[in-house]
């Protein structure tokens, strides 16, 4: 199983598990000198910023770590860094022996879906860019961001999944993995266009995509929308994987990944914890839109005959 399918797997429990309220999960690693230790902090409100000041870490007497994990719950925004420098070669027997650091975040809203009558467009997307940076030898990073939206209503639940993992591995060339999903009930995921990310830049410099799920809604859905961003890093490897070589590398993805919910003008989410409204733009439906243009043609047309009126009107006077 992939990073990005594993990652996904996660969000799809998380969001089973906080259909009743909001939920946010910051989690960073090493933070001792055991290689294997973690701090992982769940909330319901507020910000959390594991190590802002992005504090150094000797670990094991062996390498350097610089991890962060930032979530904020009143915007939807979240970013973090992972790094590591081994100077030195170590040998590694065991997958203990890791030479590692990485950074995880993640963000669940819940609320019942409202406004109008009818089913509506509603469009979510999650937003995130980062880098790898400071790359020594040939490490492996990962940089990911996914996207669940499931839904509660009269046919059941519906499960949607977007999202996309960029990776190095062992100093292979750049690429990424895509997901793009729906699940039915207790049905396999399925391919789903509507969930398909986009991915706008792919270099070492610049990594950024877009998970996006866009489907209809009726009022009274429930919905939960959960997103997660995680980087990882790994040291280089000889080829029987006994031995960590020297090599460095950061994934930097401070501050940059931002949660958002598109909603038709009058509509919106019923969340006991009132944070949903934070992440929901209200824009004019389509056919609303039109007619506001139209209005705007009319007003404008009727603008310049006046303009055109008045003007022959002061030459006549000037006659």
């Amino acid at each position: 199983m992939t990073h990005l399918a594993r990652t996904m797997l996660m969000l799809s429990l998380l969001a089973a598990t906080a259909s009743a309220s909001a939920q946010f999960v910051v989690s960073r690693g090493p933070v001792e000198a055991d290689p294997r230790s973690r701090d992982t902090q769940t909330f319901d409100s507020g910000v959390r910023d594991l190590n802002p000041g992005e504090t150094a870490l000797l670990v094991d007497n062996l390498f350097t770590s610089v991890t962060r994990m930032r979530v904020d719950a009143a915007t939807g925004i979240a970013g973090g860094r992972a790094g590591f420098v081994l100077p030195t070669a170590a040998f590694a027997l065991t997958d203990e022996d890791a030479v590692t650091a990485a950074a995880f975040g993640a963000m669940t809203y819940s609320g019942t879906f409202t406004g109008g009558h009818g089913t509506v467009p509603v469009e979510f997307s999650f937003g995130f860019d980062g880098s790898f940076e400071d790359v020594v030898g040939r490490p492996t990073l990962s940089f990911s961001g996914g996207l669940t939206v499931t839904t509660y209503g009269p046919s059941g639940q519906v499960a949607y999944g977007s999202g996309v993992g960029f990776f190095t591995i062992n100093g292979a060339p750049l690429a990424n993995s895509i997901i793009a999903t729906r699940a039915i009930g207790s049905s396999p995921h399925e391919p789903f266009e509507a969930a398909r990310p986009l991915v706008t830049s792919m270099t070492f410099a610049d990594l950024s995509a877009v998970a996006k799920v866009s489907i209809d809604l009726a009022p009274g859905t429930l919905v939960v929308v959960a997103a997660d961003l995680a980087g990882s890093t790994a040291t280089e490897v000889n080829a029987d994987v006994t031995v960590r070589l020297p090599s460095a590398g950061t994934v930097d993805f401070t501050n940059t990944g931002r949660l958002r919910v598109v909603v038709p003008l009058g509509y919106g989410f019923d969340d006991p914890s009132g944070q949903f409204a934070a992440i929901v733009t209200e824009v004019p439906e389509p056919n609303m839109f039109w007619l506001m243009a139209a209005g705007i043609l009319v007003l404008a047309a009727a603008a310049r005959r006046r303009m055109r009126h008045e003007a022959r009107s002061r030459v006549r006077h000037r006659r």
